[in-house]
Order: structure tokens, then sequence, then C-alpha cells
């Protein structure tokens, strides 16, 4: 069969050539969307003809009436553009309070240096795992009903032993999730006793403050620090991980291993079976006289006994030569398969049990992105989203500002501006979000927030002459903005330089106590 799909292919080009280059778009578009969740989100905005922007752009019902929208800051279009780029939940920007309580979450539960499994290595185990049905699919076609053809049995063989060898999969990835929470509660806590019954006081993830359970009166600092970690992964009292399933895993796996090697035999001794009935079939009498033909030899009806004897003795010696190089073959292939299930396996297994997290660590690593500043967070997350966003919002205001009534009174929000007051909104802070206040252009007097903000929306951007348009751009033509948004760039920049020589500072006092202690002793710090 599968001899067969080239010539099939190329006999009909006319469907199976679009199908190729649609199925490679699709697989492009998903390995975009698992990647890369912004350029996603602009793509379905700007697709032509079915984009969202379309959509936008044609939604001009209350656009002219200012005050049907002015409290929220923006007419309705405007509003969900930027909500379409800030408020994903794949890939959600988090607040400077929900990025700290993460980043303490992740350090006091011993998470920081972990990391989610990557595409490229879901890829890999994609195509082992692809690889293991199709060779486990040729040995099960010969066991499924006779009643069909020999494709359906191979087509229905794969599918059964692809689903069979993603479920293992599954299976092993999860096994090795639990031996890392086994591994990492004991390493933290210890083994389950009655001593260790009262260690959960509170339950607490990554989306709490953290330092509620800072201090506990009676507990020293040792004991505290194995309270905040149980409150934090612990899912009860007596909860410490188990090893229960990687023995499931070993014999579900043996046993898989142990059946692919008797399907194979037993199929080698079907085929083998089918060829030496073939070769009785289909082979002439040995004593009979192959020379008849022959002038002169035609009333000659049998060979010698001794010429037929050893013709017999030399067709079986190759006919088992040929048999036991067929076996070998077939028992080299299974050898193969089953390599290929053990490293399909064990890359699952050991990589779950490296990148794997336990309580909401997932979910604080989704927040903090593995950044362990706030300000890094911002401009490598953040302002890419903003800006892109700013971009699509500006081309909407265009299009919208062909309605007269709106080009009279557009509005002056902007997407870092929406952010601000989305975040203001969940932290139950609203305030009113007229142009005055949210605005950086429409009056002289600036908050010191927004002084900040705009501040880092110019220091995101790489290039100079970009940055020196969004200072021209935030100034408005006022003298006295320009002064003040570039003290505050001073500020920020003079605040970064002090941060890396602290951190430089930290480095050195560490390096210097692990000089002189043999060893940092990370066991004991909080």
């Amino acid at each position: 069969m599968f001899s067969e799909t080239p010539g099939y292919f190329t006999t009909h080009l006319l469907w199976t050539v679009p199908a190729a280059i649609s199925l490679l778009v699709a697989i492009f578009m998903l390995w975009v969307k698992l990647t890369n969740d912004l350029l996603w989100t602009d793509f379905w905005v700007i697709f032509p003809f079915f984009g969202k922007m379309r959509k936008w752009v044609q939604d001009t019902h209350g656009v002219g009436d200012r005050s049907s929208w002015e409290n929220d800051g923006m007419p309705r279009p405007e509003s969900q553009l930027c909500s379409t780029y800030l408020d994903r939940k794949k890939d959600p920007v988090a607040g400077e309070q929900d990025f700290e309580r993460a980043n303490e979450y992740l350090k006091l539960t011993h998470q920081s240096d972990i990391t989610p499994t990557s595409a490229w290595m879901w890829g890999l185990l994609i195509i082992l795992t692809v690889a293991e049905a199709a060779g486990t699919g040729l040995l099960i076609a010969p066991f499924v009903a006779s009643e069909i053809t020999g494709n359906q049995m191979l087509w229905i063989g794969y599918v059964i032993a692809l689903v069979m060898a993603a479920g293992l999969l599954g299976l092993t990835h999860f096994a090795g999730a639990q031996a890392h929470k086994f591994g990492t509660i004991r390493n933290h806590i210890g083994k389950v006793g009655k001593a260790h019954d009262d260690l959960i006081t509170d339950t607490i993830t990554c989306g709490d403050e953290q330092n509620t359970d800072e201090n506990i009166e009676g507990k020293d600092r040792a004991q505290i620090a194995k309270i905040r970690y149980a409150n934090r992964v612990l899912e009860g009292a007596h909860d410490r991980g188990t090893l229960a399933w990687v023995f499931v895993v070993v014999v579900v796996l043996a046993s898989l291993l142990a059946g692919i090697t008797w399907m194979r035999i037993e199929g080698l001794k079907v085929e083998l079976t089918k060829q030496t009935a073939e070769q009785a079939q289909g082979g002439g009498s040995i004593s009979s006289n192959p020379f008849a033909g022959i002038p002169g030899m035609d009333g000659i009806s049998a060979v010698p006994e001794k010429v037929s004897k050893s013709s017999e003795d030399a067709k079986k010696d190759v006919a088992a030569e040929l048999n036991n190089e067929q076996y070998s073959q077939g028992i080299a292939g299974a050898v193969v398969l089953a390599l290929i299930y053990l490293i399909t396996q064990g890359l699952g297994f050991l990589h779950a049990l490296k990148h794997s997290f336990v309580g909401s660590g997932h979910r604080a690593y989704n927040l903090t992105r593995g950044e362990t500043s706030y300000k890094t967070y911002e401009s490598k997350y953040i302002m890419p989203v903003i800006n892109t966003a700013q971009k699509r919002l500006e081309y909407l205001r265009t299009r919208l500002s062909e309605n007269g009534d709106y080009r009279k009174h557009p509005s002056n929000m902007s997407c870092y501006d929406y952010l601000i007051q989305r975040r203001q909104e969940r932290e139950g802070k609203h305030i009113h979000a007229a142009p005055h206040i949210v605005s950086v252009s429409d009056s002289t007097s600036m908050h010191d927030d927004d002084l900040f903000h705009e501040a880092r929306k110019i220091l995101a951007e790489s290039d100079t002459d970009m940055r020196r348009k969004l200072l021209d751009y935030a100034a408005d033509g006022s003298d006295k903005k320009r002064d003040r948004l570039l003290s505050v760039i001073k500020q920020i920049r003079d605040d970064e330089v002090r941060e890396k020589e602290d951190e430089s500072r930290k480095e050195a006092q560490l390096k210097r106590e692990d000089e002189i202690l043999g060893g940092r002793m990370d066991g004991n710090r909080t």
C-alpha cells in the first residue's frame, strides 16, 4: 500500500497538490498560534475580507455621539480593538501586582528555574509517536478481521496504533509530572509523618497575597519555609505525590513490547508457512527428468535417485537459509520498533520530570514568562503588544473619522491608557476615563503615573528616531511636558543603572560567601 502512495499522488495532482499546500499552511498557522499569539491575533485583525478590522470599520453606530462613549474613553469599535490585543486569555498581559505575586510564588515554591516543555520538543515527540504508530500498525494489520481488504487492514491497524501510541505518550508525560512532584515535595518537606500533619495553614495560589503566612507564631525559620511551601503546593496534609504512575507506565510499556515481539514472531511464522506451502505447490516433482525435452533423452522418465536427492537437499538448504534470514530481519525490525518506543517514552518522561510545575506554578510562569523584573517583562512583552495595537487603533480612527461628527470630537485615549484603566477596574479603582485624565496630549498637567507610562513607551523603542517621534507626540508642542518627560526618562535610566549595580554587588557578595562557606546553602535561604 505505502509503495503505491507516490504513484497515487502523481495521478491525482488536481486535488492532492492543493490539499498538501493547505496542510502545510494549517501546520504553519498552528505553529504561529502556539509560538507567537500576538502575531496570530494581529493576523486575524487585518486579514482581508474576513478580518475583525473590516467589522470595526463598518460599526459606526453611535460613534459620532460622543456622550454615548465618553465615560468609557473611546467608542465601542476602538474598545473592542484594544480588548482583542490586551485581554487575550491564552497570552494574558500581567499587571505589576499580578506579576510580583506570581514571581514571589515561584520563588517560595522553588520553581523560578523551571520552564514548560518547548514547542520543538513537542514536535519531536509527535514525530516519534507517528513513527511508533506506523511500525505498530504494520504489525497489528494481519491480526485485524480477515473479511476486509489488505489496505483496509493497514489503515485500521495504523489508526489503532496511533491512538495507542498517543495514549501511552500522555500517560508517560503524566507519570513524569507525578514523579517530579513526588521528588520536589520530598526534597522541601520530607516524608509523610505525624510531624507534618499541621503543615497546611492556608491555601495560597499565585494570584493571592504572598505575605499572609510570612510570620507564624511559635515556628522557626525552617518550619515557616516548609509551611509556606505546603500552603502553595500540597493538596492535603498527606499529599506528597506518588510514584504509582511510574510503575503503571513500566508495566504497560513492558506488556506492549512483549505483545509487539509476540505479534512479530507469529506474523513471521504465518509468512514462512505460506511461502513453504507455495513452494510445495509450485515446484515440480524432484525425481522427474528435467532434460526430457532434449532429443535422445525423451525416453528417460526420471533422474537417478542420487541426483534427485542431492537436488532436493540443496533446495531445502536454500529455503532454510532464506527462512532464517527473513526471521532475523523480522526480529531486528521488532527490536528497532521497541527502541523507538523506549526513546519516545523515555524522552516524554524525562522532559516531564524536568519541565513540570506543581501547584499553580504553570499559571505563575504564564504571568511572568520567566522574567524576574517587571520592567524587563513590560518592555519585552507588553510594549510590543501596545505598539502593534496602537498602530491598528490609529488606522481604525482614520477610517472612523470619515464620519463627520466623530472627526469633530475624536477619542484621544491610547491603548496604553486602556490597559491602565482595565487594571484599575480589576483592582476596584475605577476612575472616569475623560480625556483630560487619560490623554497625554489634552492638558499640560500630567499625572506622575502617566509620565512614567509615556516614558517607558518611549524607552521601549530601540530606534532613536522613533523615540524622538514618540517624544514629540507625547509633548504635543509643550516645552513643559517635554522637559518633564525627559526628566522622567533620565530618572528611569538612572534607576536601571542603580539596579544593575545592586545586582552586581549582590552577585559579588554571594560569590564571596561561596568562597568562604565552600558553597552557598540555598536550602536555608528563603
